[in-house]
């Protein structure tokens, strides 16, 4: 997770950089302090590492200012000890008691009851006295089994796609929109502080009918600005949207 997010820091140029999981192979203990400290890049401080995954309009973001929520964490958890189960049942290494041990349960009952039991065996192959094919069943009910293995993981020549004329012109289309969603916000965010800072947040709450005629003005403005901001945060994202479908 630490990887898909850039969190590390760059040791040196010219010297060892964990850039990778593949890197972490040549890690040793540095001689002396019996350790070898891993840090995490400054902005990544403040960043949650389990974070929520936001749908928008133009597919799922990674929003690592979002704290993942404890039951979408215990959900996940809960996803993770049954696999692991499964993995335990399905293992002939693996006796009931043994089982009932790992997974801290009084009998082999608690996992009929509670876990998904289903049936992968080859049992075409058993009533036809045929050998099973246990590794064809595996793959079978695997997450993975649409998964070609030859499908590239890691994009090759990437970097040249963005001296593409109509790529850079995009790139330019998103930067200046960036900005614009950027005044915006600050302006919207400045212009709603004063009024809570002048009329108090319980006001800002009210409809404008209940608020009086300054309040009102203010309020109105705030909405314009809110407005503003809206408007520009979507014409951001249309940029972006199109910049990704280019590339």
């Amino acid at each position: 997770m630490l990887f898909r997010i850039g969190a590390f820091k760059n040791f040196s140029t010219d010297g060892f950089v964990v850039d990778c999981p593949e890197n972490l192979y040549n890690l040793g203990v540095i001689k002396g302090l019996g350790q070898q400290e891993l840090k995490l890049k400054d902005e990544i401080l403040d960043q949650f590492v389990f974070c929520q995954a936001i749908r928008e309009a133009d597919g799922i973001r990674i929003a690592l200012e979002e704290q993942l929520t404890d039951g979408m964490l215990r959900y996940r958890m809960r996803l993770g000890v049954k696999s692991l189960a499964k993995a335990f049942n399905d293992s002939p290494d693996v006796t009931n008691e043994l089982q009932n041990v790992m997974l801290q349960h009084a009998s082999i009952n608690t996992f009929v009851r509670h876990y998904s039991v289903g049936i992968h065996v080859d049992t075409q192959a058993i009533v036809q006295g045929l050998p099973a094919q246990k590794q064809l069943m595996q793959f079978a009910a695997s997450m993975s089994r649409s998964i070609d293995p030859r499908r590239p993981y890691k994009l090759e020549n990437s970097s040249c796609v963005n001296d593409l004329p109509r790529v850079q012109m995009l790139q330019g289309h998103v930067h200046e929109r960036k900005q614009l969603r950027d005044e915006k916000k600050r302006s919207y965010e400045a212009t709603k502080r004063d009024f809570q800072q002048t009329f108090g947040d319980e006001k800002f709450e009210k409809s404008e009918k209940k608020l009086p005629r300054r309040a009102c003005r203010e309020n109105k403005g705030v909405k314009r600005c809110k407005k503003d901001y809206m408007r520009a945060d979507q014409r951001y994202q249309r940029a972006l949207r199109e910049l990704r479908n280019e590339k």
